[in-house]
């Protein structure tokens, strides 16, 4: 998982559309967990694959269409997140400071 968090870790210094990391930790992930699966001994195998290489073949397609999605959408400007965090309030909003 280190050179995981080390990518998304390089990638995350600039905007990026929304839902690439999210698909980007799930391609990552799951064919490490594929082939670590092989080295259990003692699970329960149905046609060859253990419970858990069937979800991270799951996961991989889940991951693979956020990519896919991910590439259409525009990223946000770089100024567009700059008021996270901080309440919007509407003109007749009742929270006004008291005089």
């Amino acid at each position: 998982m280190i050179p995981v968090t080390v990518v998304i870790a390089a990638l995350g210094r600039r905007s990026r559309p929304p839902g690439l990391f999210a698909g980007l930790l799930a391609v990552l992930y799951a064919p490490v967990r594929t082939l670590l699966d092989f080295l259990r001994i003692v699970d329960v195998r149905y046609a060859g694959l253990t419970p858990g290489q069937y979800g991270a073949i799951a996961l991989f397609t889940a991951g693979l269409v956020l990519l896919i999605r991910s590439a259409r959408v525009q990223p946000a400007p770089e100024g567009a997140r700059e008021d996270l965090g901080q309440p919007r309030h509407s003109p007749g909003c009742a929270l006004r400071p008291s005089r």
